[in-house]
Order: C-alpha cells, then structure tokens, then sequence
C-alpha cells in the first residue's frame, strides 16, 4: 500500500480523516492567523527537508517506517495534496 500511495501517479484520496494529534478539532493545533501559520509552515518545511534530520527515525502513523527518501516523496504529495485542495 505505501509503495502504490507515495509512487503511482494516482490522485490522493479526499475525506480520509487525519490523525488525532493532527486534527485541530481534537489533539492538533488550531488555527491561528494565516500570516503566522504561513511562516510556521515555511520553518517546518525547511527543517522536514535538512538531509539526514532523522526522518528515518520516525514511523509514519500509516504507512510505519520509512526512508528518508519516502518521507520526502511523502512531504512534497501531502503538501501538493493540501495546496490543490484549497486552489493555492
């Protein structure tokens, strides 16, 4: 399932829920001033795409362990999948 998801030129599933810590609703963090969340946003991507930032020590809720080159294919389809979502 992770190797179809992050490498099939497939459109992203629309209306999976996310995970708890994730959902502003519940455990996430809600949001706040765009302009703020934007720049947090920016730092965040900056720092997910340092080379050897440990990524490959952390399992994904879904999909489990991954490389690093997995998280970042991962990254790039997640953040692609939200900005088309909201016509960015």
């Amino acid at each position: 399932m992770k190797w179809l998801a992050l490498w099939l030129p497939l459109p992203w599933t629309h209306g999976v829920p996310t995970v708890p810590e994730c959902d502003a609703n519940i455990g996430g963090t809600p949001p706040a001033e765009l302009e703020r969340d934007k720049g947090e946003l920016l730092e965040l991507l900056d720092q997910f795409t340092t080379p050897l930032n440990g990524l490959e020590q952390q399992a994904h809720p879904f999909f489990g362990k991954m490389t690093e080159k997995e998280w970042l294919r991962w990254g790039y389809l997640h953040v692609d999948h939200h900005l088309q979502q909201f016509g960015a």
